[in-house]
């Protein structure tokens, strides 16, 4: 059976590439920031978004993901992590601020694309990669539930874990990661 298409490398967002506008995740918060938001942003040098392409329509986004800085209380962690960590009271992390896939490349109608699990594992890897030059003690979510329901299985299907009194709020080490990116083959072991 011959591909449907063959992905390329995710790439940072370019407005005079990639056609914003065609986009359509089916939550309008997602829609928006791609049209409205991200070339802003990464103007302001605020967050960086990438996006997935293929090679047979390099302008089409098949899906996109952000990335930031942030900062975590560390008494926001389950107590068995706080209490061996530093006593700085917070530290710096990254947010996976923005994750959607273009509906016609969605789950439930394409089951053996898994564009999605391919751009978490992207993110992991971007995150894990700059947190060898800045640190950041893990990547994090804010759970964004739109009019497709909540994601938060989907993310806990890889591993993340929600803070303790924030259930919309997710968390995974980098250490975590850089086992699951040796484990793929992404990294070194």
């Amino acid at each position: 059976m011959k591909a449907l298409f063959t992905l390329k490398p995710t790439e940072l967002l370019d407005v005079n590439k990639h056609d914003r506008e065609a986009f359509c995740s089916g939550v309008s918060v997602l829609d928006r920031y791609i049209k409205e938001q991200a070339r802003k942003e990464a103007e302001r040098n605020i967050s960086q978004t990438f996006v997935l392409t293929c090679i047979e329509k390099p302008s089409k986004i098949l899906g996109y993901y952000s990335l930031s800085s942030n900062r975590i209380q560390t008494d926001d962690l389950p107590k068995e992590l706080s209490k061996k960590l530093p006593k700085y009271g917070g530290m710096g992390v990254t947010l996976l601020g923005r994750f959607a896939i273009d509906e016609t490349y969605q789950s439930k109608q394409k089951t053996n694309l898994r564009l999605g699990e391919h751009l978490l594992t992207d993110s992991k890897l971007k995150s894990w990669q700059v947190s060898r030059v800045v640190a950041s003690y893990a990547l994090i979510i804010d759970v964004l539930i739109g009019e497709k329901g909540d994601p938060t299985d989907f993310y806990k299907k890889y591993d993340f874990v929600p803070f303790p009194d924030h259930a919309n709020k997710l968390y995974l080490p980098m250490t975590k990661i850089e086992k699951t990116l040796q484990m793929s083959g992404l990294i070194a072991g």
